[in-house]
């Protein structure tokens, strides 16, 4: 293999969610009809987000949650928790391959005992949606695709609109801010309350960066959101 080729990593995209005034995109890598390892393309700014240049295909569109597609990378740059981040190679874009169907994910899946660190939640609404700064160094990674059927998402203005998501996993409750923006647009019209989805698969990820709460010290930490959301039950099992 030349050098050009070991530098093309081609994933299916499985978040393409907010990061302070940019997106975090993380796919795992799709191999000869296999769905692998995690990955994350960064960027080399601070905050390691991907611009729009960075991450839109050629025709300027967005990477949506299934499609499959190519981007080059520099090096591993793994970071604390985050050991599945590359850095990619500069603000080429992304090309699109295909697109997985979603139940071919099911068996790729991952199946860990528990989302990071438990019993540490936001003061407001959240349920085990936080490591606090003391843990973090228990934790090594920092991606996880699960499917926890019952799925329910909040909408929620106390202080701020917010979308949450609500699930069980593996008799542990979560309330998580869910930042996948193209799931939230469908419910941004919606009056506050709750909305089941019978079957989902989502991708939880752990921030990269501690969140702190000066007024709120149990609510400092980093926090655990849902990054994507596709909902099975919309499209039907096989």
């Amino acid at each position: 293999m030349n050098t050009d080729a070991q530098k093309i990593r081609r994933i299916v995209c499985l978040a393409n969610s907010r990061k302070h005034n940019d997106r975090c995109v993380a796919g795992k890598i799709y191999e000869s009809g296999r769905v692998l390892e995690w990955i994350r393309p960064i960027s080399s700014r601070q905050g390691e987000e991907l611009s729009e240049a960075e991450r839109q295909y050629q025709n300027g569109v967005e990477p949506k949650l299934l499609d499959i597609f190519e981007f080059s990378i520099l090096e591993p740059k793994p970071s604390g928790h985050q050991s599945e981040n590359f850095l990619i190679s500069g603000p080429k874009h992304f090309s699109k391959i295909g697109t997985l169907n979603a139940t071919d994910l099911l068996k790729s899946v991952d199946k860990p005992v528990n989302l990071w660190i438990m019993g540490h939640q936001s003061k407001t609404y959240g349920k085990n949606d936080l490591v606090p700064p003391d843990r973090i160094n228990e934790v090594k990674n920092s991606l996880y695709l699960i499917n926890p059927h019952t799925f329910i998402v909040q909408i929620v203005s106390r202080f701020s609109r917010q979308t949450r998501g609500k699930f069980t996993y593996l008799g542990a409750e979560y309330n998580l801010k869910i930042t996948d923006p193209v799931f939230e647009l469908n419910y941004r019209s919606k009056p506050d309350g709750e909305y089941k989805i019978q079957d989902a698969l989502l991708t939880i990820s752990l921030a990269h960066d501690v969140h702190t709460v000066p007024k709120s010290p149990q609510s400092t930490g980093y926090y655990k959101v849902i990054a994507g959301v596709i909902d099975i039950s919309s499209l039907g099992r096989k």
